[in-house]
């Protein structure tokens, strides 16, 4: 559906997706609204179906700067225009999301944000001033955290937290182990079974490695790597500056 559609159709409504997910964002972090999972706030439920506005927010943000930067073009180099007004637009979206908590979004938020202003033409001296106060602030903030330096201290040195923060990782390491050249077979992992718990989601990774071996993960790598390289072509080949940016940025989150 999204391939038929014009990407030209987004360009009017990019303040519109970007009013409706800052509401999203409002809601979901709203006491009484959003649904807390492991102590963060990232879902909204409607019905029966589970909504996470920062999924949309990804969106949301390549859609604004990609308009923003392409309005703009040649005053990008202008301190007003090509970082003031975007790095307000990032950091607005950027922060309701770090407030949920969800560390690593924002981070991915800020950098895919930065990349798509450097490309549309901010000049390369703010983005690095820009990065350096973000990133010192998100460090600062990650240390007064005592769960997320846990879990930086388990990625580590797995081996110290192998019985709680490390579990899954631990776990995961062992089934490409297990999997060896050849894998296991596949639907064979032994990992899955309530070794990683989410192993359908954040560790399918570990379980492909796991079943179908060496050859089979990296070329899930290969794949991704294909993917960057169409997706820069798509966005070299784009009509106009939009549409370039829009490829880019899309491509770059995922």
């Amino acid at each position: 559906l999204a391939a038929r559609m014009d990407y030209h159709y987004w360009r009017p409504l990019a303040w519109l997706v970007g009013i409706v997910t800052v509401v999203l964002l409002v809601m979901v972090i709203t006491p009484g609204i959003g649904v807390s999972v492991k102590g963060s706030s990232r879902w909204l439920r409607f019905g029966p179906v589970n909504v996470q506005p920062s999924e949309i927010a990804k969106f949301s943000i390549i859609l604004l700067l990609s308009w923003w930067m392409s309005r703009v073009q040649r005053r990008a180099g202008d301190f007003r225009k090509g970082l003031l007004v975007p790095l307000l637009l990032l950091g607005g979206i950027t922060g309701l999301v770090f407030i949920e908590p969800d560390f690593v979004t924002t981070l991915l938020l800020g950098t895919v944000g930065m990349a798509i202003m450097f490309i549309g033409g901010t000049r390369i001296g703010y983005i690095l001033i820009a990065a350096v106060l973000g990133s010192s602030g998100f460090v600062l903030a990650i240390m007064q955290d005592e769960e997320r330096m846990r879990r930086i201290m388990a990625f580590l040195n797995p081996e110290k937290y192998s019985q709680d923060e490390a579990f899954q990782l631990l776990n995961a390491i062992y089934a490409f182990v297990v999997g060896g050249g050849a894998g296991v077979g596949l639907g064979a992992s032994l990992q899955k079974h309530f070794y990683l718990p989410e192993a359908h989601t954040d560790f399918i990774f570990a379980i492909i490695g796991e079943e179908l071996g060496l050859g089979a993960s990296l070329g899930v790598v290969l794949l991704f790597v294909l993917f960057f390289l169409a997706g820069l072509q798509v966005s070299h080949r784009a009509h106009d500056a939009f549409g370039k940016l829009m490829a880019f940025g899309i491509t770059a989150v995922i």
